[in-house]
């Protein structure tokens, strides 16, 4: 109801008698007790007019009346404040109005009770146009005239013939005389407190009229039952004057709440009008799917892992209110079940609950379902007429069901289907068995999937299957078998899979879904109206149609809620902004609707191309955008999506997304739009693609090279010079570095995020949230992201290679290992963070402004905190990360995997030697440019052992280039020395364990006689002992990396590699002793552990942590862990 507020300030609330209850458009949950309200807000302005008449009622008669208008005026100002308030006063004061004086008589009877009402009513009005109604009528009486209209309106609602209360109908004349009496009853109590009690000063003329005799037959026969269509409008009424109790409670549960308010909200954003299900356009959804979890099984669920900690627990933590009315169903269920047979059932109801809280295929098919199951109920309001919608509670009929099949096509693209089938394994298998379970519940589901047949020339053939669950046959038939060309799984996986199974969807329209997303029954009743947009008479239609997607795992922990807050940002704000007004909106392979012929017609919505097309989706997207094609976003719309929950995943997600991305530089699509678009779409599309992991990499680099350039300053004696001058002043200097720290520890990741809080939640929430996020350490989880996009967007760039990571999709509860988090984050990270120390150590102890302690804090801040994050995020985003415990496990498990020999049937996870061999893979599929980089980045390595050399005591502040090449002896004299110990170690050290003792004596003999000569011979000092370690470690790395590069070379040569493997493996050791270090200092803490706990989980479940810790006896005493410790030795 559009209504103009200035309007409603200068006009009394009373409205015109054309306006009809069908102007009420806002729903009925927003309309309740608004005239309840409206009465407080009447008795209270009434109750200051009674004082104001017992204090001036004889002094100044004037004064009262002026006042009471203008708190009558208050009142109207007060009522049309709101705007549903004053739509509903009004419209409930016309519909009362029109029925006391017309509807409820019988025409051509004029009763005196129907005289009176009009008189009453005509008075009201007056009071209403003059101002004078608090002055003229006593407002503490309304809320009892409210209940005696309401009690008449209950009257009229039973007596009408189209009515089901009671069962009672109105078609016997007895009983028609009979509702005619209970109408004038109820009539009567209501003229009588009208003409008696409402008035605060009753007039002559109504006095007159009250005390005229009621005739009672005439009254009877002048009273008119309610006419058949009037019985929406007479439950309207009673519903805007009846006092809703239960309107105001909103649900406890806050994922309902939030479901309810983003679903009311969207009913007033501008969307198409919904047209019958008979006449919408048909749809299919396409779900690919691989090898991720059907269902958890009863072990996922219930098997408790080192901390005591199973999966059902931890959800019972973080959905307690959903687990405890889970628990009330199935008390219900098994109510007259035997207790024996209730077990099965409970096992499964948990499981099936714990799976549709999970990222399962079983979650995301049951909101597909969804779409079918709102079609069927909406085929089915389809054929009822108006008047009996709002009591429909009938089950769909075959025909409805056959309807909405005919509009949606649910397709599982699952290639490994077959595969699945014939596996011995039971996991593998069981996975098969589950989706066979969730075909025969949803009959009208679709899978595609491949096979393979050996045709008579022995040579093997591939079919693309569509199958179902027969319903007469009791089990899975194939429907369609089309031979395909070849082995379709020649490019990436997942497109792959979806250009196999894109035959058999149907429709207009084919919506894209991730195996990780669900869907909600309230959203899939707006499918129709998505759908139109699509219509080709509504201007130019899009070609892809996006939507918003809810993060659903934000909930898990700190870093889900930090993934969930970043991309909601991303999939509606973001997402919103490019398509209007920038008009450069993609695809990104979430819930977007494509005009299926449409892409069918031209190449499909993916590209499968092996590693150039790792990010798949994207690609439709180009393609459309190239061929003209038109892009949109509605607000109105949403599905939810499930994201990454644990550290290792994220960091996997991020790597595959940043290597997806530097593929696509490469890529032809991005080189057509370059040159195609304009300049202001091509610099939205830069900064919205490949731009923002390009821009990551650039501030990764722009703090290495002002910091190298830093220790270069002070290492060449520039920087002494610079501050010897008196008018060096560092207040520009100083402004700068605050700025850049600001960047460089992802301050701006999150500004997205707090824009986005902003406007759907207010600022005052998103303020609170930020700062919470803040506690939580989401800057350490951006900067340490930050590392992990610019490395992989970096190593894709220069060499190639990207390949899929599957990051994994379950919960995660279980404390990672050391040798995996090392594994995974120690070329990205670790070796970048202790670079970082390194440099910032040698600018330390040589820069002059080091001494000026502002200026320093000023200006390497920023660099301790990127070295400390690089080095320690993993363990603080790690469940149990610093558990003192494992953390000495970790350690020696480090040590072993470290020392074990790589053989053939060594895998990456029992030997460092081969993981290591892994490593150097890139350098076979490299260009000569990639190589040639690799060597002039390594160089670097060697300018800090080029400027401590001169910097060194020994050297006698001699410049000559020979000092620099003398200590290059010192490095092979170091390298002699290992291999001797390392070969003497190997041959002696097991059975002439005394020459090999001999021989270690003779090295630390002569070792001790060289820094004897040194020290007797030389200015040598002992701290030039230190500062040479610290120059010739980079040195030795740099050396390491080179012989990578030459790997193919080098290894013709056994003995000369396998002294580069050795080399290798000390620093290997040496870089895992100093990230552990810290994390067992931090482990050694009491309360540290809980702490780490209390950031990454809810109160509830580190609590339930801790007592679970107390129940299963973690805490193992200092015997037993030697006992195992010697064990562990022993095996090993």
């Amino acid at each position: 109801m559009d209504i103009d507020m200035e309007d409603l300030k200068r006009q009394p609330p009373m409205p015109s008698s054309n306006q009809v209850m069908e102007d009420l458009k806002t729903p009925r949950m927003l309309l309740s007790n608004q005239v309840i309200l409206a009465c407080q807000y009447a008795q209270h302005y009434g109750e200051k007019v009674e004082k104001m008449y017992r204090g001036w009622r004889e002094e100044s008669p004037q004064k009262m009346e002026d006042e009471c208008k203008r708190e009558t005026q208050r009142l109207w100002e007060k009522v049309n404040s709101d705007k549903n308030m004053s739509a509903v006063v009004r419209t409930a004061l016309v519909s009362l109005e029109s029925l006391l004086v017309k509807d409820i008589w019988e025409e051509k009877q004029e009763p005196n009770e129907k005289k009176q009402l009009t008189e009453m009513i005509k008075k009201i009005k007056r009071s209403f146009s003059n101002d004078k109604f608090l002055e003229e009528y006593d407002a503490r009486e309304l809320h009892q005239i409210l209940f005696l209209v309401n009690n008449l309106l209950k009257v009229l609602v039973i007596s009408h013939p189209e009515s089901h209360v009671q069962g009672r109908q109105s078609e016997e004349q007895g009983q028609a005389h009979e509702q005619r009496e209970e109408i004038m009853r109820a009539l009567l109590e209501l003229i009588k407190r009208l003409q008696w009690n409402f008035p605060s000063v009753r007039s002559a003329e109504l006095e007159t009229s009250a005390e005229l005799e009621t005739d009672y037959e005439a009254l009877i026969r002048a009273i008119r039952l309610p006419e058949k269509g009037s019985l929406r409008k007479l439950t309207m009424l009673k519903h805007l004057l009846e006092e809703k109790t239960t309107s105001l409670k909103l649900p406890r549960n806050s994922e309902a709440r939030r479901r309810l308010a983003f679903f009311s909200n969207s009913l007033f954003m501008k969307m198409p009008r919904a047209p019958s299900v008979k006449q919408m356009l048909p749809f299919s959804i396409l779900v690919p799917y691989n090898n991720e979890d059907v269902m958890f099984t009863t072990k996922q669920v219930l098997e408790r892992n080192e901390d005591g900690i199973a999966i059902q627990f931890y959800l019972r933590q973080i959905f307690p209110d959903e687990f405890k009315n889970m628990e009330e169903r199935l008390d219900e269920l098994t109510r007259e079940i035997k207790e024996d047979e209730k077990i099965p059932i409970r096992i499964e109801q948990n499981r099936r609950w714990a799976s549709y809280r999970g990222q399962t295929l079983a979650r995301t098919l049951r909101g597909m379902v969804y779409y079918q199951n709102a079609l069927e109920m909406l085929a089915c309001l389809d054929d009822m007429p108006d008047n009996s919608r709002e009591k429909f509670t009938a089950a769909p009929s075959e025909k409805h069901k056959a309807l909405a099949r005919s509009k949606f096509t649910l397709v599982v693209a699952c290639q490994n289907y077959q595969r699945q089938q014939k596996e011995t394994d039971p996991e593998q298998h069981g996975k098969a068995v589950e989706m066979d379970k969730l075909l025969k519940e949803n009959p009208f589901m679709r899978i595609a999937y491949v096979i393979s047949k050996l045709e008579d020339n022995r040579k093997k053939s591939y079919y693309s299957v569509l199958a179902k669950y027969d319903q007469n046959c009791q089990k899975i038939v194939k429907i369609y078998e089309i031979k395909l060309p070849g082995d379709f799984m020649l490019g990436e996986g997942k497109p792959e899979n979806q250009n196999q199974a894109i035959i058999f969807t149907r429709g207009e329209a084919l919506q894209a879904i991730d195996m990780n997303q669900e869907n909600y029954f309230e959203e899939a009743l707006k499918v129709r109206n998505l759908l139109e947009e699509f219509s080709p008479y509504k201007g130019k239609p899009p070609r892809v149609l996006g939507f918003r997607e809810h993060i659903f795992t934000g909930s898990v922990s700190s870093l889900a809620s930090f993934m969930s807050s970043q991309e909601t940002s991303f999939v509606t704000l973001i997402q919103r902004v490019l398509a209007k007004p920038l008009r450069i909106r993609m695809h990104y392979g979430h819930p977007d609707m494509f005009d299926r012929l449409w892409f069918l017609t031209r190449g499909g919505i993916g590209k499968a191309s092996k590693a150039i097309n790792l990010s798949e989706d994207i690609y439709a997207g180009f393609n459309c955008t190239l061929r003209r094609g038109h892009v949109i976003h509605r607000e109105y719309m949403q599905v939810g999506k499930g994201r990454d929950v644990g550290f290792n995943q994220i960091t996997r997600f991020e790597a595959k997304i940043s290597g997806g991305n530097a593929e696509q530089l490469i890529s032809r699509d991005v080189y057509r739009l370059g040159k195609r678009l304009d300049f202001f779409r091509m610099s939205s599309f830069y900064y919205t693609t490949v731009g923002f992991y390009f821009s990551s990499l650039l501030v990764v680099l722009a703090g290495y090279v002002f910091l190298w350039g830093r220790v270069y300053i002070a290492l060449s004696g520039v920087e002494d010079a610079i501050a010897a001058q008196s008018s060096f002043k560092n207040s520009a200097l100083e402004t700068v570095l605050n700025q850049q720290f600001v960047v460089q520890i992802g301050v701006f990741s999150s500004l997205p995020m707090l824009l986005e809080n902003s406007l759907e939640l207010g600022f005052t929430y998103a303020t609170g949230n930020f700062l919470i996020m803040q506690m939580q350490l989401c800057s350490v989880f951006y900067t340490f992201s930050l590392g992990t996009k610019a490395y992989y967007f970096g190593t894709t760039l220069l060499h190639g290679g990207a390949i899929y990571k599957a990051s994994g999709r379950s919960f995660v509860v279980k404390r990672e290992q050391f040798i995996t988090i090392f594994q995974q984050h120690s070329r990205s990270h670790f070796i970048k963070g202790i670079e970082l120390i390194i440099l910032l150590i040698t600018h330390e102890i040589y820069s002059k402004i080091s001494r000026n302690s502002t200026v320093y804090i000023t200006m390497t801040i920023a660099y301790w905190f990127l070295a400390f994050t690089w080095l320690l995020a993993p363990f603080i985003f790690n469940p149990s990360g610093f558990d003192w415990l494992q953390t000495v496990y970790d350690y020696e498990n480090f040590q072993e995997w470290l020392w074990r020999r790589g053989g053939a049937s060594s895998t990456a996870e029992e030997s460092w030697e081969v993981w290591w061999n892994e490593q150097q893979e890139y350098i076979h599929h490299t260009s000569i440019w990639g190589k040639m980089a690799e060597v002039v980045v390594s160089i670097r390595f060697f300018l800090i052992h080029y400027g401590t050399v001169y910097r060194l005591k020994i050297a006698a502040h001699n410049k000559s280039i020979l000092v620099y090449l003398v200590s290059w002896t010192f490095i092979v004299v170091s390298i002699v020395v290992y291999i001797v110990v390392a070969r003497a170690k190997e041959n002696y050290g097991k059975r002439k364990y005394s020459y090999y003792r001999t021989i270690q004596c003779c090295v630390i003999l002569f070792v001790c006689f060289v820094i004897g000569l040194l020290v007797g011979l030389t200015e040598f000092q002992f701290a030039d002992l230190f500062i040479s370690i610290l120059g010739f470690l980079p040195t030795g790395w740099g050396i390491l990396c080179m012989a990578a590069v030459a790997k193919p070379q080098l290894e013709r040569y056994n003995r000369v590699w396998g002294v580069v493997v050795d080399v290798a493996r000390l620093y290997e050791m040496a870089i895992g002793i100093i990230v552990l270090v810290p994390v067992g200092i931090l482990s050694w803490f009491p309360g540290f552990q809980h702490m780490q706990t209390r950031i990454l989980f809810n109160q509830a479940f580190s609590r339930g942590l801790q007592i679970s810790r107390l129940f299963t006896g973690k805490k193992v005493t200092k015997r037993t862990f030697l006992r195992d410790l010697a064990s562990r030795r022993k095996i090993a």
